[in-house]
């Protein structure tokens, strides 16, 4: 008997096929991957947007034009260091190593774990001399893409930014009446004017100079080492909080007076939380809320709608097959997902001790299968998926190796245990990089992105359950791809909001507050005296 779904839909049909246009559309789709991926930088982007109109806003409110011009100025030149500096200068180093001075051996990821090092896949053959000389050049591209970063963001932008508006106060006091009316002041007050001088560059890296005859030596790097350097060049959060960490010490050490110093160690300090923190947090508490535990929606929309069309059109019609009809039975289906096992599972626990140091070769497997399974038949079905599995990992002094998270895969048949099928998702949903073994990606994320497909897999089996469906067909395939994409951007939509909220606005705020109450003074805070008597600064510390 035909099952029918409209009635358990609670949008109407046409409502219901706007939104499965929209989410079957690749674009879209590739956009809202990109907007929920917690290390992705679009998040951010939009964050920076709404901080740059909000932050403006609010200094226009409290100091007239002169303090949002300011305010503009500083977070629109700073947005582009903050968010593709390091970037840039990474990938504006790579090619002058590769295309300009022909440098070669130069195209792999820092990073090291025990299933992948694709430094050592890369330059392990050269002469160590050939192979330190790399290593450094590596080192210092990154290091110098850092520094350069945060130097300019940290000790430069604050001098241009200031001297700018210096200048506009030097030509307003000539006519205090283009001032906003809170920051007008007599020109006996023109002390109030004098500026902090800020540290200069030579004095700086004169504090900052590193023994340049030191030697460094490459033999010791490792995890922790390889680690820190790849992120440094890779991880997008880890570039924006670099660059957050010399943007904060310049802002703070450059300001004019003190008033506006503590303005800026709040502000920066408490921002640093709300573009990186607190959406990815919000997420997670959602997710343990949802019905579904998240279990539907921490996949993203671009894995989800390659795993659905594997489901409805699968390579191995042996695993899961649809018999040219519209629907297969619940129990069948789920058996065709995540298989059964092929042999028996005290074996399957023998073949997973066969592990050392998280790995597992592929002719120790291939021959614990041939001693332990007599049908030929099922031990070279084994073998072939065995040697499936294998292509995700890079070979280990020219072997192929399997890690204790595939093993079961090997003994099972099911759509997700098949080598080719888990292995496709699993590079989709990782950007491409499982598979390319020139880059680096932890086994820690492949084995977490792995347990997200099967979580998915599972959340369609739990709503079939939940809604008493005896059959499954391609329309809820569809509906629970739609849910998918729905909760993921909703509840990524709702942390960017409320994390926009005190980015652009409650922080700000809350910022003025303090320094109107330690001055007794509204207005733009470069304009206000800093006490010099030690009266006065004992009243600032008490107020403070």
């Amino acid at each position: 008997m035909e099952v029918k779904y409209t009635k358990k839909l609670t949008v109407p049909i046409s409502a219901n096929k706007i939104i499965t246009n929209i989410v079957n559309n690749k674009n879209i789709r590739k956009t809202a991957t990109a907007l929920t991926t917690g290390a992705a930088l679009m998040p951010v982007v939009i964050l920076e947007g709404s901080v740059l109109t909000g932050r403006t806003y609010q200094a226009y409110k409290r100091g007239g034009a002169l303090e949002a011009k300011e305010r503009a100025t500083e977070e629109s030149v700073s947005s582009i260091g903050w968010l593709w500096g390091i970037p840039a200068l990474n990938k504006g180093t790579d090619f002058l190593i590769n295309k300009v001075f022909k440098v070669k051996n130069f195209q792999f990821d820092m990073g090291k774990d025990n299933i992948r090092y694709p430094m050592q896949d890369a330059i392990g053959h050269l002469p160590q001399n050939q192979k330190n000389k790399l290593m450094g050049l590596k080192l210092g591209k990154i290091l110098a893409s850092s520094f350069a970063t945060v130097y300019f963001m940290g000790m430069v932008l604050p001098k241009i930014v200031q001297n700018q508006t210096q200048k506009r106060i030097d030509k307003a006091k000539q006519n205090p009446q283009t001032l906003p009316a809170q920051n007008r002041l007599p020109k006996t007050d023109s002390q109030m004017f004098k500026a902090h001088r800020p540290q200069s560059m030579e004095e700086f890296l004169n504090e900052t100079k590193q023994n340049s005859n030191s030697n460094v030596s490459f033999k010791g790097f490792d995890s922790i080492a390889n680690t820190i350097l790849y992120n440094m060049e890779n991880n997008h959060i880890v570039n924006l909080l670099t660059v957050d960490a010399g943007l904060f010490a310049g802002r703070v050490y450059n300001a004019p007076n003190k008033y506006e110093k503590i303005e800026r160690i709040f502000r920066d300090l408490s921002s640093s939380f709300f573009y990186v923190g607190s959406t990815p947090l919000i997420v997670a508490l959602l997710n343990k809320i949802d019905p579904l535990k998240g279990k539907n929606s921490k996949l993203d929309p671009t894995t989800v709608d390659s795993l659905t069309n594997l489901i409805k059109n699968p390579v191995n019609k042996k695993v899961l097959d649809w018999r040219n009809m519209d629907e297969i039975p619940l129990e069948e289906f789920q058996r065709g997902l995540f298989g059964t096992y092929l042999a028996d599972e005290q074996l399957v626990k023998q073949a997973a001790n066969l592990e050392q140091n998280g790995i597992i070769t592929l002719k120790q497997l291939s021959q614990f299968i041939d001693d332990n399974i007599t049908d030929k038949t099922t031990a070279k079905a084994l073998k072939e998926n065995a040697e499936k599995l294998a292509k995700l990992q890079p070979q280990k002094a020219k072997e192929s190796i399997l890690t204790p998270s595939q093993i079961k895969s090997v003994f099972k048949n099911g759509l997700l245990n098949d080598g080719d099928t888990i292995n496709s998702l699993i590079n989709t949903a990782t950007g491409g990089r499982a598979l390319n073994h020139t880059k680096f990606i932890s086994q820690k994320k492949v084995d977490a992105t792995r347990k997200q497909i099967f979580d998915y897999c599972e959340s369609i089996i739990e709503q079939a359950k939940k809604e008493n469906l005896k059959n499954i067909t391609p329309d809820f395939l569809q509906k629970m791809k739609n849910r998918n994409f729905l909760t993921k951007v909703g509840f990524w939509g709702i942390g960017m909001v409320i994390s926009a909220a005190f980015l652009s606005t409650i922080i700000p705020k809350t910022q003025y507050f303090i320094t109107e109450k330690l001055t007794g003074k509204k207005g733009f805070v470069r304009l206000i005296e800093e006490p010099d008597n030690d009266k006065s600064n004992q009243k600032l510390s008490t107020n403070a």
